[in-house]
């Protein structure tokens, strides 16, 4: 997802892992106070997979890359790409959330509400531009966009250089967005 390295070779699978104080950040004001099942189909560095088990949620992850860590996960599965592989007919997940791969983030948003009610991804804020993107956005209208208000460091070797937000949908939501900034270090 990081823009840092515009320009350079991407690192592979787009493994630019969500800081774990973000990723809490955000589940915080982003999932109910109530367990739910989550997945995370990215789990990549495991950030989400551990935010969501700190509030006792039931989490089930899965990622492309074989090596990801998902040891927090309560199910998962590694080596498995998200796009294309059904879901175990068990998760039945309320939530999906995470940081996808930045290049194919409409897909898997698509995706991601055919298999939950509830998606909440960390994006680039131009994702809302384009007019490519203009018909995605008429099908699928945010409840809620979360920006922030320091930008995050994926690679460690400073903050990137584009604003982000936690872009929220809801099943069914029609009509405007709540926006809100979250000072999240």
């Amino acid at each position: 997802m990081s823009s840092t390295n515009r320009g350079a070779n991407r690192i592979g699978l787009d493994r630019y892992y969500t800081p774990d104080a973000l990723a809490a950040a955000l589940l915080a004001k982003t999932l109910p106070p109530i367990p739910v099942t989550v997945l995370e189909p990215h789990g990549g560095g495991g950030a989400f997979i551990r935010a969501a088990k700190a509030s006792y949620h039931r989490v089930l992850a899965m990622d492309l890359d074989p090596g990801a860590d998902l040891s927090g996960a309560n199910a998962c599965l590694t080596g498995t790409d998200y796009l294309t592989a059904p879901l175990p007919s068990s998760w039945g997940p309320e939530w999906v959330v995470g940081n996808p791969p930045y290049k194919d983030w409409e897909a898997h948003a698509e995706k991601a509400l055919q298999d939950a009610p509830n998606v909440a991804f960390l994006l680039r804020l131009a994702a809302l531009e384009s007019r490519k993107r203009y018909a995605f956005w008429q099908r699928h209208p945010l409840a809620r966009l979360i920006v922030l208000a320091e930008r995050p460091a994926f690679t460690g070797q400073g903050t990137d250089s584009c604003a982000y937000g936690f872009f929220i949908w809801q099943r069914g939501h029609t009509g405007t967005f709540r926006g809100e900034i979250l000072s999240w270090r």
